[in-house]
């Protein structure tokens, strides 16, 4: 009867949660937001016009379409940067290109979120609820709907359900040599994951990080014709990232937008050599993952992993609140590890449910949703809980 109740309750949540996204989808294809769908479109525009996707000139003769307003920060960061991604995410943003109007193209693109929304669920309940049967698939679902992050991917048409949907068969193949074809097109989204390069070093897991090159290399080939060889000499030459100005580095997601909050007389762009507490600080948090993993990855894979994305979201300069999608798979570990590293079903839950409460808050603690999650892996990578093992 109780688990009866359990699944009804699950399902009508997720059916509750679903709606909503629809809801807000309806409205931001009605009225298009200025964040960030926007920015995707003319980067599409661009690609097929043939013009350079990385240089900020390229985007002049959409200012005014896009931003009729003359919002300032939008001028300066949406437009005034160039595509923000390396030359294989163009893949995604050129279809874009062939909508003549942007609520049109929006209405696509909400198409294929809602189907990485969907692939995130299966994924999700394959690698980490499988043994929990239809409750364990309506908690994954109500996981993923529930997140904070989810809806903010959706409100600004991010790529992070995108992400997911590599992150997770990467962690379910960590060991095997197809690792690098998830690894590869993961990096070009999102490049935080460049820590993930700990894990395989620490497991001796060459195969991967040699398939992992490979598989760039062929991305950014098959990137060239799209991007044009002046864009990969532009990125080569001139990285976007150059171009991000100081005052972008606002609120509290990253280490180095904290860092950033205490120097008052930070201005001009981007720069980790003009902030040596970062620095040292990054150096310090990567040292500690080093050796965790150099300690855990045999035997505790999923700590390590989980520790190593918490590091990623937290040392990421340009992490945003909705990049918590991407803890859906650290966090889905720990219930599925819950007994062999000790905490057991109560204590997975009620450190998940902390994440979820402090993640309502967004930019504000979402430093503090990673440094916790990296303190709980972290631990948990150097063996510090008491193992349980699984009754046969």
């Amino acid at each position: 009867m109780w688990r009866n109740l359990w699944i009804g309750t699950f399902a009508l949540v997720a059916l509750a949660l679903c709606w909503k996204l629809v809801a807000l989808a309806r409205t931001q294809i009605g009225s298009p937001p200025l964040w960030d769908f926007k920015v995707f479109w003319a980067i599409g525009h661009v690609a097929v016009a043939g013009h350079d996707v990385y240089d900020p000139a390229s985007y002049a003769p959409y200012r005014a379409s896009l931003n009729p307003a003359g919002d300032r920060e939008f001028d300066a960061i949406a437009l005034g940067i160039g595509m923000p991604y390396p030359p294989p995410a163009i893949a995604l943003f050129y279809p874009l290109g062939f909508f003549a109007t942007i609520s049109g193209a929006l209405a696509v693109w909400y198409v294929a979120l809602s189907a990485a929304l969907a692939a995130g669920i299966a994924l999700l309940r394959r690698a980490f609820f499988a043994e929990d049967g239809l409750p364990g698939t309506l908690a994954a679902a109500v996981l993923v709907l529930l997140l904070p992050a989810t809806y903010e991917t959706f409100a600004l048409g991010q790529l992070d359900l995108f992400a997911l949907c590599l992150l997770v068969p990467l962690w379910r193949e960590r060991h095997g040599p197809r690792a690098g074809l998830w690894f590869a097109p993961l990096l070009v989204l999102r490049p935080l994951f460049l820590v993930f390069a700990i894990f395989f070093a620490a497991r001796r897991n060459w195969t991967a990080l040699g398939s992992t090159l490979l598989t760039l290399a062929l991305l950014f080939a098959l990137a060239t014709p799209l991007a044009g060889w002046k864009a990969m000499l532009t990125y080569a030459s001139d990285n976007p990232a150059a171009r991000y100005p100081q005052s972008y580095f606002t609120g509290f997601e990253s280490l180095y937008k904290i860092v950033l909050q205490f120097d008052h007389r930070a201005t001009g762009y981007f720069s980790l050599a003009g902030h040596p507490a970062f620095v040292v600080l990054a150096l310090a948090l990567l040292a500690f993952a080093c050796v965790a993993c150099a300690r855990g990855a045999a035997a505790r894979p999923d700590a390590c992993l989980g520790l190593l994305v918490a590091l990623g979201l937290l040392l990421y300069p340009n992490t945003g609140a909705h990049y918590g999608v991407l803890l859906l798979a650290p966090l889905g570990a720990l219930w599925q590890r819950r007994r062999e590293i000790g905490l057991g079903a109560a204590g997975a839950a009620a450190f998940i449910a902390v994440e979820y409460l402090l993640m309502t808050f967004g930019a504000a603690t979402f430093a503090l949703v990673c440094a916790l999650a990296a303190a709980l892996f972290g631990l948990a990578a150097c063996g510090a809980f008491s193992e349980r093992r699984t009754p046969a």
